[in-house]
């Protein structure tokens, strides 16, 4: 029996690969690459450039085209979606008293956290009170949750975008002149919340009544006086 050299192939396999064969796989390849993708709603079109007829032999040039094109669509989507996760969380607690001239913008003592991508600059101002400013240049979806108290009396707590004057009360304050919601409650704990969109430079402030009379009481504890802060850049 001869036995078989080094350049004597043990057995020769011929592959045949017809247009419909591709055509199923690039079919498989975009239903498995949708799925990828849990936003859609930012994910961009991919256009695949050949299509493929039954019983014609697929050219390899196109075939590769056509992953190509896979490939280009996948890579953007990455990108979009990497974008999407951008966020961050801004946590300020424990009373500061009120702006010297915007006497209704709370301030606070302790910045106690400030975790991921830097979309928002939190500020502490002694004139001003305290602030979150838009400072990613893109479109912010926020949520803001405020929490402060008054030991006796009722108060107004609210929250305000760009308001018309950080002097005047919260309350009755319009959309239009910046109001985002406020609540009056008295003598207790009281938690208001707001989810929006912040454009580039927007400003969110922690907003209180006109007097002192009604505000929460200036030096309010870690627990009773705090606000977090979420935003996320969507694509």
């Amino acid at each position: 029996m001869e036995r078989p050299t080094s350049d004597r192939p043990l057995f020769e396999l011929t592959l045949r690969v017809t247009r419909s064969d591709v055509g199923r796989w690039l079919v498989r390849g975009l239903a498995l690459a949708t799925v990828a993708l849990p936003a859609l709603l930012f994910a961009s079109a991919v256009s695949i450039p050949n299509t493929f007829a039954t019983g014609t032999v697929a050219d390899a040039a196109s075939v590769n085209a056509n992953f190509s094109a896979l490939a280009a669509g996948s890579n953007d989507n990455h990108v979009r979606l990497a974008e999407l996760e951008k966020r961050q969380e801004i946590v300020v607690h424990t009373g500061n008293g009120y702006g010297t001239t915007n006497t209704c913008i709370r301030r606070f003592g302790t910045l106690s956290s400030s975790k991921g991508a830097a979309l928002l600059t939190y500020a502490d101002s002694a004139t001003l009170g305290g602030s979150w400013t838009n400072t990613s240049g893109k479109q912010l979806l926020v949520t803001m949750t405020y929490t402060d108290r008054r030991v006796s009396g009722c108060y107004d707590l609210g929250i305000s975008v760009n308001a018309a004057s950080g002097s005047s009360t919260i309350a009755g304050m319009t959309p239009a002149q910046g109001g985002r919601g406020f609540n009056n409650p008295c003598g207790v704990s009281s938690t208001i919340t707001w989810s929006g969109l912040l454009e580039p430079n927007d400003v969110l402030r922690a907003h209180s009544g006109g007097a002192p009379t009604n505000q929460p009481d200036a030096s309010g504890s870690a627990v009773m006086t705090q606000a977090t802060v979420v935003a996320v850049a969507p694509q």
